[in-house]
């Protein structure tokens, strides 16, 4: 339908199809294109007017909000009051209360409350909408309840909606709405109270009106707008508190309640504005424990986990003040031992809620020795609970069990941070002693395999000197028998793999830990476990076990090749055994690790679409091979690297391959990793394949644009740069390669489809500039180069943004000793200096996220260097035509505005950080 008319009927017609046909791709196609039309903004007033089906009504409601906000442009100023009235009418004309009701009627409160914002002159929103959505005036009971929920329901958006970036208010508006509704705050916060009142007294209690309440006013806390003299004198607090008290108080009114308290707690963290609220929350909070055990009494899961919720946050709200103050006030450890008594509870939903608090005050107690000291019993407490926690349920089919893993994880985590507050072994010692009690039987497998879970957790902060409890836990551990459950095989594995540094001061226990572990890696369920453990014994015994190579590679065989994990991390520890070979030993000992990786690859190769899984897998392993491989000698004189002749014996299957497979960009970038630690592993040794290696890289680039290629140029150029005798081959290399990325650039959003290419490209050429720079300078490309650039400053990928920023501080931060380069990137800031300040400050401003605005700073700090004066003029020259830009105009930024900007600007130049600077343009414009 592109380019044709749309109508109310033919609207229905489509998204009646596209409810059907479960979200067709030709009527969301219809869809969208009528969503971009202009005429959707009369249409949508129609439908929500005249259709009574309510999947159409949603369509509508939400193409209005999001046409208002970001195509606001598009509607004359004389519209806008019309189309308030409009959406105000719809809103109250909602007559069910369904939850598909319910999603159009926020819609449309959010799109009233967006186009409110961006009406400048609109300066009241709060009197508006009670004097709107008033109920006092209705006499039927349903219009009443339905005024009610609106107007609770537009209160509540108001101040979530000011810093919606969509819209593009910019500070200056935003700071006039957030004046406008901090001067209304006491009438909301009054009107609330008067709410609640008014609704405790009916009869039956109006729960949704109650939940409104309570988000509504958790919105205006998250947003700092409360002021909390008028909120401390109503009864909002008190009625919150008792409610929460009701043992059979509804699910969804508990949980706007809790919302609350945590937004309130959540403010509370900065206690010098809030300590009044703080002392009435923490007062309160603690009150709340005896509803807490109620609920546990009465099986309440659902408000047990809001109520750990509200302990948890109002505890991190006064995690300095527990610290700091211990026992006094705030301080008091009163909710420390609330939230132990969440993690004593049965289910290990309730204690994972209060994870975070434990890794904030671990993190707070640092080293402190009376800290330690102070804080210790509580974690030795925590501890018991998680060991607990950690335990595997009856029920092999628990619906929760991958929740029950990601609190295994995180519990795993905590431990790891916080074990140094308990000490290691004094761990140990304690599970030790339990776990001389347990066996691996059926009945006790379970509480065997926490504790083993706990020590494995804290196994690598465990003193490699100590030698009486981790001997016998390590024994106790490879005594247990084949029959085990598959639970506690695999902790066990993963207990030896932490214990690995220990190992390697007792060497005694290799010889039974390898056979453990080998017996292990023939069970399929414990093969990446095992490898892993491999892993980490292979690294920490590297030295000690260059006898037993031999013996350790035989144990591939073992591993299937679609598992790769477990085969890339075993190679990984085998590399570092490689690399302790006697020079006379070390070739033959490489040749043949790679000849066994290799040799599945060539049958393979004749079908690349088919193997693609097993072809990525023998890739990964030789990468893994040449990565971690270090020779044992560097190769000096006449001297062949040791790593050449098992990388010339690999060489003609990866060229093969890398020509069997360029259809496929994944097998390309897997291939091309190979040749890349080959290239790494060799260094200047490498110099026999470059011809070759590039005469097929540029031949391949031209088929299938393989990003890869460009950063394995760039690597060449890393390593050969600055040899005379390959510059004539690496300008044709770079040539060819700019021809084919610029080519793709320019295509249709040619930078935003191909970051990885713009990230590899830029990154050749930065490699270019920094070993050949002529090569670019003196070069047809570089006013190609230049161009691209300066367009690429606005992407939003992270590494892409961070190869072009590189790129520019580069050019501009160049050496200048190096006059005839220096003469070109002179020539550069004149020709295009005005552009890149532009850029880079109008991208910040209009495109780029906050975290981007590092790249920019390094750029501009660059340029300031290389001619403070001009660079002042430039930034000048654009701050001029910012003041000219339609943006500026609408937004009513003023001229000393950018006026004060500019003057911050030139003093950052001065400073050399423009980070702060950009921000502040960034909020005045957005």
């Amino acid at each position: 339908m592109s380019g044709e008319s749309f109508t109310a009927e033919s609207v229905i017609e489509i998204v009646k199809e596209y409810s059907q046909a479960s979200g067709s791709n030709k009527a969301a196609v219809k869809l969208q294109e009528f969503q971009k039309s202009v005429e959707s903004w009369q249409i949508c007033d129609q439908l929500l007017r005249l259709c009574p089906q309510k999947d159409v009504a949603i369509i509508a409601a939400q193409t209005l909000k999001t046409k208002i906000q970001i195509n606001f442009k598009e509607l004359p100023i004389s519209s806008h009051e019309a189309l308030m009235q409009s959406l105000s009418s719809h809103l109250v004309s909602v007559k069910e209360q369904d939850s598909i009701s319910q999603a159009a009627s926020k819609q449309l409160c959010l799109a009233l409350v967006d186009l409110i914002y961006q009406m400048p002159h609109f300066q009241s929103p709060v009197s508006s909408f009670i004097n709107k959505f008033n109920s006092q005036s209705c006499g039927d009971t349903n219009a009443k309840s339905r005024m009610d929920v609106v107007l609770l329901d537009s209160l509540r958006y108001l101040p979530e909606e000011i810093d919606n970036k969509t819209l593009g208010l910019g500070e200056n508006r935003r700071n006039a709405i957030r004046n406008a509704l901090s001067n209304d705050a006491p009438l909301v916060i009054r009107f609330l109270d008067e709410f609640l009142n008014n609704a405790i007294k009916e009869t039956p209690s109006r729960t949704e009106i109650f939940i409104k309440v309570f988000k509504c006013l958790g919105s205006w806390f998250s947003s700092e707008l409360v002021p909390l003299e008028a909120f401390i004198s109503c009864n909002i607090f008190t009625h919150a508190f008792s409610l929460l008290n009701q043992t059979d108080l509804d699910i969804d009114l508990q949980d706007s309640i809790c919302d609350t308290l945590c937004s309130v707690a959540y403010i509370c963290e900065n206690i010098a504005r809030y300590e009044q609220l703080g002392n009435l929350l923490f007062e309160n909070v603690i009150l709340l424990q005896a509803a807490y055990h109620k609920e546990v009494a009465h099986e309440n899961f659902d408000h047990v986990l809001n109520l750990t919720r509200v302990f948890t946050e109002t505890a991190e709200a006064f995690l300095l003040q527990t610290v700091q103050c211990k026992s006094e006030g705030l301080g008091r450890p009163v909710i420390i031992n609330i939230l132990l008594d969440c993690c004593g509870h049965f289910d290990f939903e309730v204690a994972d809620i209060t994870l975070n608090y434990w890794f904030r005050l671990s993190e707070q107690i640092g080293k402190d020795v009376a800290l330690l000291a102070y804080f210790k019993p509580y974690f030795e407490r925590l501890l018991v609970a998680l060991c607990r926690l950690c335990t595997y349920s009856d029920d092999e089919q628990d619906s929760s069990a991958d929740y029950f893993l990601e609190f295994r994880s995180r519990a795993r985590e905590l431990l790891q941070d916080c074990v140094y507050i308990i000490g290691a072994e004094n761990v140990f010692n304690y599970l030790h002693g339990m776990l001389d009690e347990l066996s691996a039987s059926e009945q006790q497998w379970r509480q065997l395999e926490a504790v083993l879970f706990v020590l494995s957790s804290v196994a690598q902060g465990i003193n490699i000197q100590e030698n009486i409890v981790t001997p016998q836990v390590l024994a106790k551990s490879l005594s247990l028998p084949n029959n085990t459950n598959r639970h506690v095989k695999q902790t066990t594995v993963i207990l030896i793999g932490e214990l690995a540094e220990w190992i390697s001061a007792h060497p005694d226990v290799l010889q039974p830990v390898l056979q453990y572990l080998a017996a292990r890696l023939q069970e399929s369920s414990l093969n990446e476990d095992c490898a892993a453990a491999l892993m980490h014994i292979c690294i920490n015994n590297s030295s000690t076990l260059v006898s037993h190579f031999d013996t350790l590679v035989e144990l591939l065989r073992y591993m299937n090749l679609k598992d790769n994990q477990s085969a890339v991390n075993f190679l990984r520890g085998l590399s570092t055994i490689l690399s302790q070979q006697p020079p006379e030993s070390f070739n033959a000992q490489m040749q043949k690790l790679c000849s066994l990786i290799a040799a599945p690859m060539e049958p393979l190769l004749s079908n690349p679409k088919e193997n693609t899984n097993l072809l990525v897998h023998i890739f990964d392993r030789i990468a893994t091979v040449l990565c971690y491989t270090r020779p044992p000698f560097k190769p000096s004189g006449d001297q062949t690297h040791p790593c050449l002749p098992a990388i010339l014996q690999l060489w003609p299957l990866l060229s093969a391959a890398l020509d069997a497979v360029k259809d496929s960009n994944l097998l390309t970038e897997r291939c091309s990793r190979c040749i890349r630690y080959a290239m790494r592993s060799l260094g200047k040794d490498f110099v026999g394949l470059i011809d070759p290696l590039v005469v097929q890289m540029v031949r391949l680039y031209a088929i299938n644009r393989a990003s890869c290629f460009l950063y394995l140029g760039s690597i060449l150029v890393d390593e050969f740069g600055e040899e005379k005798a390959y510059s004539n081959g690496i300008s044709s290399m770079f040539t060819h390669f700019t021809q084919q990325a610029i080519a793709l650039f320019n295509t249709k959003n040619g930078y935003v489809d191909n970051p990885d290419t713009v990230d590899d490209y830029f990154r050749l050429c930065n490699r270019v500039v920094q070993h050949c720079p002529l090569v670019l300078f003196s070069s047809d490309c570089v006013d190609p180069v230049m161009n691209s650039l300066i367009v690429a400053v606005s992407i939003q990928h992270r590494e892409a943004h961070a190869s072009v920023s590189t790129l520019l501080s580069n050019i501009f931060g160049f050496n200048r000793n190096n006059e005839e380069v220096w003469n070109h990137i002179h020539k550069l800031f004149l020709t295009y200096g005005e552009h890149i300040v532009e850029h880079c400050i109008c991208a910040a401003i209009f495109r780029l996220p906050h975290y981007l605005f590092k790249h920019i700073d390094d750029i501009l700090v660059a340029l300031s260097k290389f001619d403070l004066n001009s660079f002042c003029m430039l930034v000048a020259a654009t701050f001029q035509k910012l003041a000219e830009r339609e943006e500026t105009i609408n937004l009513n930024i003023t001229k000393d505005q950018l006026s004060e900007c500019y003057n911050n600007f030139v003093k950052s130049a001065e400073k050399q950080r423009f980070i702060e600077q950009l921000k502040i343009l960034y909020n005045l414009y957005r």
